[in-house]
């Protein structure tokens, strides 16, 4: 009389095992003394993985209690309000769409948003423009969007800027392997206000680089005028005249002394619209010289070492890179067109 074999509870590396052979056409002797296993253990393991394998796959129940109409209001919620914190959406609910009904925690919302794929991103800074200057922007694009590449060459693009010694917010970034790295590696040292700045005046064009000025004295309009007749005049007899000259509408640029000399000195200036640095090209010049000083030099301890890493940044430009700046001028406008006078991505 034979004894019956224990019950067999297959482990994870049993069932890999047994369903391997099967595969390879052992018997289920063969797979069962294997397994040190009765043959009816393994037919029956068998027949069940068979009608497993048939079957449809499990639905999966949803245990979220926020579905109809409180999903439907809560997605509305965050396309008319996208800055609701999600502390807030419960009570949102109730006081803007009369939701009487009690409410889960903000956490519960905070599950269901993102499993509908909602995400919290990070908005892109930009320029704010008026209403009204956005009118001005377009009219000044439709004023001059068929202007010729050869105008565009002859602008005399100009702006100030200030350049510190430790600008603030520039991310620096490294990479390592080591997990002890904060105690390792150097700082990104901020100091407040940026440390020591220098005011620069510039202008360039497509017919070649102008001259760049740092800024002793806060520029008002005598000052102004005095910049104007020592770098900007000799820079228009030096190209020939017969350009047009560009300035924002910074009160030093606007006021009436500074009109009546350039009315005088019969320069022809660009009817600029206002809030509008991003249609200047300069400014993208001043970004890049920027981004290089960080990059060429260490940190100028003097106001003199500054000025002197500025000068030998803006002389080595790139006569490639200023004639592209003042080619893209015929997209820029393109841009606030299709953007309705808003901010462009320039």
């Amino acid at each position: 009389m034979t004894r019956d074999m224990p019950k067999k509870i297959f482990s994870e590396a049993d069932l890999k095992l047994l369903f391997r052979m099967k595969t390879q056409n052992y018997s289920i002797q063969q797979i069962a003394d294997a397994l040190n296993c009765g043959k009816s253990a393994v037919k029956m393991r068998i027949s069940r993985a068979k009608l497993v394998a048939g079957m449809p796959p499990k639905e999966k129940l949803s245990r979220s209690t926020i579905k109809g109409r409180l999903a439907n209001l809560t997605k509305r919620l965050i396309r008319e309000h996208p800055k609701t914190p999600y502390s807030d959406i419960p009570g949102k609910l109730k006081e803007l769409y009369d939701v009487k009904d009690d409410l889960p925690s903000y956490k519960a919302f905070e599950r269901f948003l993102k499993r509908s794929n909602y995400k919290i991103v990070k908005l892109l800074k930009k320029p704010f423009v008026s209403s009204v200057n956005m009118t001005k922007r377009i009219d000044f694009a439709k004023n001059n969007i068929e202007k010729s590449p050869e105008f565009w060459d002859k602008v005399i693009w100009s702006d100030e800027t200030m350049v510190r010694s430790l600008p603030k917010n520039i991310e620096i970034f490294v990479k390592t392997n080591q997990t002890d790295w904060r105690e390792k590696m150097g700082q990104n040292h901020q100091v407040q206000n940026g440390g020591f700045g220098v005011m620069f005046w510039g202008c360039f064009s497509g017919l070649g680089l102008g001259p760049i000025v740092a800024i002793e004295e806060s520029l008002n309009s005598e000052a102004y005028i005095e910049l104007l007749k020592d770098h900007l005049i000799p820079e228009i007899k030096a190209v020939g005249g017969n350009v047009v000259f560009m300035q924002d509408n910074a009160p030093c640029h606007k006021s009436k002394a500074v009109i009546e000399f350039l009315r005088q000195e019969n320069v022809t200036t660009l009817d600029w619209p206002p809030q509008s640095p991003d249609l200047n090209p300069i400014e993208n010049l001043w970004a890049l010289i920027k981004r290089k000083l960080k990059k060429k030099f260490s940190t100028p301890k003097t106001r003199d070492q500054l000025i002197d890493q500025v000068f030998e940044v803006w002389e080595d430009i790139d006569s490639d890179l200023r004639n592209n700046l003042v080619k893209s001028m015929t997209n820029r406008l393109k841009e606030v067109l299709e953007k309705k006078g808003r901010s462009i991505n320039y």
